[in-house]
C-alpha cells in the first residue's frame, strides 16, 4: 500500500510539473517573442526569437480593456501555437480589404477571447509599424466538424479562433469559439 501511495504522489508531481512547463513554455516564448517583435520592427524584417524557431512575429495583438497584449506568429503549427497564437491567413500591410485569421490555445494565449464583448476594441500592429483598429461586432461557436466557418472575404475583418468550451479537461474538441471584428 505504501508504494502504490508513493507511486500517485511521484505521478501527481509529474503531471503538475508537466502543466506548469506548458505555462511557463508560452510565458516565456511572449517574452522573447516581445524582443524579436520590437527587432522587427526597428530593422523592417522578420525576425526569429530563437536561432531554431521555425516561426516569426508577424503582428501584435492588443486589447487595452483587458490590459491584454500578444505577439502573433506566422504559423499556427503545434510547435508555433505553444508559444504564441499565430495566423491561420497570410497578414499584409497592402491590402485594405484583408480577412486576417488569427487561432490559438484556449488554454493559455487565446484565453482571453472569452471576456470579449460586443463593442470591444482590439489593435493589431503590423510588422510594418502600421496599427489597425477593430471593434467587436460578434461572437459565435462553431462545429467545425459539420460545418466551414464562413466569413465574408470582401471586407477586411479580424477573425480570432480558439477551442471551445474554454474550461474542457479534453483537448482536439471540434467547437471553436470564434469573435469576429470590423475595422473602425
Amino acid at each position: 500500500m505504501r508504494y502504490r501511495t508513493s507511486g500517485l504522489v511521484v505521478l501527481a508531481l509529474l503531471l503538475g510539473a508537466s502543466g506548469f512547463w506548458i505555462q511557463a513554455k508560452a510565458q516565456l516564448g511572449q517574452i522573447l517573442l516581445e524582443v524579436a517583435w520590437n527587432k522587427t520592427l526597428a530593422n523592417s524584417t522578420a525576425q526569429k526569437p530563437w536561432p531554431w524557431a521555425d516561426t516569426w512575429p508577424v503582428a501584435k495583438l492588443i486589447v487595452p480593456s483587458l490590459e491584454r497584449s500578444l505577439i502573433v506568429l506566422d504559423s499556427v503549427s503545434g510547435e508555433a501555437m505553444a508559444f504564441g497564437p499565430g495566423t491561420v491567413t497570410t497578414i499584409s500591410g497592402d491590402d485594405d480589404e484583408q480577412v486576417i485569421a488569427i487561432g490559438g490555445h484556449r488554454d493559455s494565449h487565446m484565453q482571453f477571447l472569452k471576456h470579449l464583448n460586443r463593442d470591444s476594441i482590439v489593435h493589431l500592429q503590423l510588422a510594418d509599424g502600421s496599427e489597425n483598429t477593430y471593434r467587436v461586432n460578434r461572437t459565435l461557436v462553431a462545429n467545425s466538424a459539420h460545418e466551414n466557418l464562413e466569413v465574408p472575404v470582401d471586407q477586411a475583418l479580424l477573425v480570432m479562433i480558439t477551442c471551445y468550451p474554454f474550461n474542457a479537461l479534453q483537448t482536439g474538441g471540434p467547437l471553436r469559439y470564434v469573435v469576429i471584428a470590423e475595422p473602425i
